[in-house]
């Protein structure tokens, strides 16, 4: 074989690699999209797409979880930065998140809240990204908002800004939870939005899996472990001495209760029965956001 040939070699086997990247990355882009999620569900409107008008980026992400929405709720009030964090994979936290603690794999009391309008969800040190919440109805809907997670100093030097709201929906779905998770937003200026776009959404759903898991597995531990009544559903229950053994202290047993189950005493099962995820939608925001 001459000269020629050994280099036309190399050239051959390029285009066929360049050619399956660019299909696998189009593949976990669209993934990124709409995984999991039906065109039913694209199609709806949500709590909080009132939020940002015109959003450049839209991705809805679903799964089936192994336990009720009251189950599942507690666990997202105690997410954040060295809180909870976001169930995702330990290997995804450490190459994204290394300064974050291991997520939570049990319901921690001093995590546990109930989140109202307005509260702050870290997600970073101190001075850095964060969410607000914008509507918390326990337990079916999550509306959080963003517009600080950009690298420091971006919005001076480059002009830069990000609206980002995330939406979690959940719905019973037989004895589990139907979950509904929505990305909707806008990063400005216009290259840089592409970029966020180019490499974000694949990420998506990496990310957005690996937080399905992960609250699969607890939810299925914690059902495992915690005997749920219809009276005492998505609450914490006394701890109960037992001999060598330490007791959990009363007063965080109660802060659990009271992030997990009604303050007025009345059972989650008729508590909750009046939320919905559902909204209203006109014809054209349902074509635009499928």
């Amino acid at each position: 074989m001459d000269m020629r040939g050994r280099r036309a070699w190399p050239r051959r086997g390029i285009l066929p690699a360049l050619a399956a990247g660019a299909a696998a990355y189009a593949v976990l882009y669209r993934l990124g999209q709409v995984s999991g999620s039906t065109v039913s569900e694209r199609a709806r409107r949500l709590p909080g797409d009132e939020l940002i008008d015109g959003p450049s980026f839209v991705t809805n992400h679903a799964a089936h979880l192994p336990a009720p929405p009251e189950r599942v709720w507690p666990w997202l009030t105690q997410v954040g930065w060295h809180r909870g964090g976001w169930y995702t994979p330990r290997w995804v936290d450490r190459m994204l998140f290394p300064g974050n603690l291991p997520s939570a794999d049990r319901l921690e009391p001093a995590f546990l809240r109930e989140l109202r309008k307005g509260d702050v969800i870290p997600d970073g040190p101190p001075g850095t990204a964060h969410f607000v919440v914008e509507r918390a109805d326990a337990p079916r809907v999550l509306v959080l908002h963003s517009r600080s997670h950009l690298p420091p100093g971006w919005d001076t030097r480059f002009g830069a800004a990000l609206d980002w709201v995330w939406t979690f929906c959940l719905e019973p779905d037989g004895s589990g939870t139907r979950m509904l998770i929505r990305n909707r937003g806008i990063v400005q200026p216009a290259w840089l939005d592409r970029a966020y776009r180019a490499l974000i959404t694949p990420a998506d759903h990496v990310m957005t899996r690996g937080m399905f898991r992960g609250l699969s597995e607890r939810v299925r531990a914690d059902r495992a472990t915690s005997p749920v009544t219809r009276e005492t559903r998505g609450c914490a229950r006394e701890p109960r001495k037992r001999s060598g053994q330490g007791v959990v202290p009363r007063s965080s047993a109660r802060m659990a209760e009271r992030s997990r189950g009604s303050a007025s005493g009345m059972p989650i099962a008729q508590q909750y029965s009046g939320t919905s995820c559902s909204t209203s939608m006109p014809e054209s925001a349902a074509s635009s956001s499928s």
